[in-house]
């Protein structure tokens, strides 16, 4: 019979493991929510949304935690709401183990601002998708407008500039790969404040320091072209003074034409 006994304690183990997990979850279940635990993350310096934003649309959703039994709250219905927010990238909704409810929150990235020709604005993200603009918060950003009618769409820049049809018809897939480039250098990003399609359909900058324009034109060699636009700062504009020219073309290759005021 001794020999028996572990025999019979190992076996038994796991059914012992399920009953005591099957009584504590119904236990934990009829626990009543007594607090929403809310982290929005503002590390990227966005704020976007606010604690009070969260609760009033869980609110008016009727998904509101608090008061609500855990067995009866739907995480994922909480999360999908919460992700319908515009300026939410991502949303994880948990239970703790006291029986309250967590709430993380990550913000998108903007990083440029677009005003089309019929005053239509919206921004585009880090991930090169459009969100709108917010009436709450004004993000430093890139502003580009000028003589574009780009549209919103669903579609990411980056999908815009795979496809031929839509390169044809859109900007967005220039104005994302510009703006990136300029929000992810020093330098650039705090001499760049505006970006103008002129008629022609050029890329012209707008620089805070100097009285000058930067015709652009698209984005192909970009980095050759910033380069280029680099030496004739430290080598040229250092000796004449930021004030002389009044353009500054980059368009042709191998060379820079600027035209005096």
């Amino acid at each position: 019979m001794k020999k028996w006994i572990p025999k019979i304690f190992w076996l038994m183990l796991p059914v012992m493991l399920l009953v005591m997990l099957g009584f504590v979850g119904t236990q934990q279940n009829a626990v009543v929510c007594d607090s929403l635990q809310i982290d929005i993350d503002n590390s990227n310096g966005m704020f976007f949304v606010s604690k009070e934003d969260v609760e009033i649309r869980l609110k008016q959703t009727r998904n509101f935690p608090v008061g609500q039994r855990l067995s009866g709250i739907r995480i994922g219905e909480m999360e999908k709401i919460l992700m319908s927010i515009p300026e939410v990238e991502k949303a994880e909704v948990y239970k703790s183990i006291n029986g309250n409810i967590g709430v993380e929150i990550q913000q998108r990235t903007p990083i440029v601002r677009v005003i089309n020709m019929n005053g239509r604005q919206f921004y585009i993200d880090n991930k090169g998708l459009q969100m709108p603009v917010s009436e709450k918060f004004y993000p430093r950003v890139l502003v580009v407008h000028g003589f574009i009618s780009e549209p919103i769409v669903e579609k990411s820049a980056l999908e815009i500039g795979n496809d031929s049809l839509l390169r044809n018809s859109f900007k967005s897939d220039d104005i994302y790969a510009m703006a990136e480039f300029i929000s992810s250098d020093k330098f650039w990003n705090a001499q760049v404040q505006e970006i103008f399609f002129n008629k022609y359909g050029d890329m012209e900058l707008i620089p805070i320091v100097g009285d000058h324009r930067i015709i652009f034109g698209d984005t192909t060699n970009m980095e050759g072209k910033f380069n280029k636009l680099m030496a004739f700062y430290k080598k040229g504009l250092s000796k004449t003074g930021w004030n002389r020219y009044d353009t500054i073309n980059l368009k042709y290759k191998n060379q820079i034409v600027c035209s005096r005021k």
